[in-house]
């Protein structure tokens, strides 16, 4: 933190002051800004525009493997280990298209089957006759919500 701020205001101050105030090693601070524009750095940087627009023109569905795959066809030789480190620091992520579902009822089983009592007549000649339910889930943000109704027919 202290580097990026020495870097970024050289033009106001005086880089020997700045690290005399702030208590920061010279050879430590153009250690760190040597690294930052190795020919590996300029590379990565490089290499992270073509990920971020690659992620772009799939409308942010590509994770690192397509990403690769599509860099590769391109004509770039990387590797899927680097690209998913770059994606990974520039918190870029592919994106899920499948929901998935709650599975509430096998029918696939050898046990008897409930018999229909009521044959599809819901009218009754009284209260407390006939009894309807059924139940349903719902896919939210926390999870599935189950929802149960019961209905009495008169």
């Amino acid at each position: 933190m202290r580097f990026v701020f020495i870097r970024d205001h050289t033009a106001l101050f005086e880089v020997t002051i700045m690290l005399r105030v702030s208590g920061v090693n010279k050879s430590g601070f153009y250690a760190w800004l040597k690294r930052l524009t190795s020919p590996r750095a300029k590379l990565n940087a490089a290499l992270l525009q073509e990920i971020k627009s690659v992620h772009s023109a799939s409308r942010g569905s590509y994770g690192s493997p397509r990403v690769t795959a599509a860099l590769r066809r391109s004509g770039s030789r990387v590797s899927k280990h680097r690209v998913a480190r770059l994606m990974r620091i520039a918190d870029l992520r592919g994106k899920s298209h499948r929901k998935s579902r709650a599975s509430t009822t096998n029918s696939k089983h050898g046990e008897p089957r409930n018999v229909n009592l009521l044959e599809r007549d819901f009218t009754a000649s009284q209260p407390d006759q006939k009894w309807l339910s059924d139940i349903t889930y719902l896919p939210t943000t926390e999870g599935w919500l189950y929802l149960a109704i019961v209905l009495e027919r008169e």
